[in-house]
């Protein structure tokens, strides 16, 4: 999404890493605590800050990237059946 975002946005980002050849991908979450124009710093729920590109961010409640993508391919799965 490209939305403008501003101090005490709850937000949400698709965090990918991993070790070796297993990755993981988790959905977080957490309060813009400075925003910019192309990067937001964001509060975590652990009192952690983070900088996040906005490009990355949405706002809570929206659609993440993990369920677009599984609402994606289960739709793709049943119009192939």
């Amino acid at each position: 999404m490209n939305a403008t975002f501003k101090e005490g946005d709850k937000v949400q980002w698709l965090h990918t890493s991993h070790s070796g050849r297993s990755w993981s991908l988790a959905t977080r979450e957490g309060t813009v605590a400075l925003a910019g124009h192309s990067y937001c710093t964001v509060k975590m729920r652990n009192g952690r800050k983070t900088h996040v590109s906005t490009k990355e961010l949405r706002l809570s409640g929206e659609k993440s990237k993990l369920t677009e993508f599984f609402e994606a391919k289960v739709a793709a799965m049943e119009g192939s059946r």
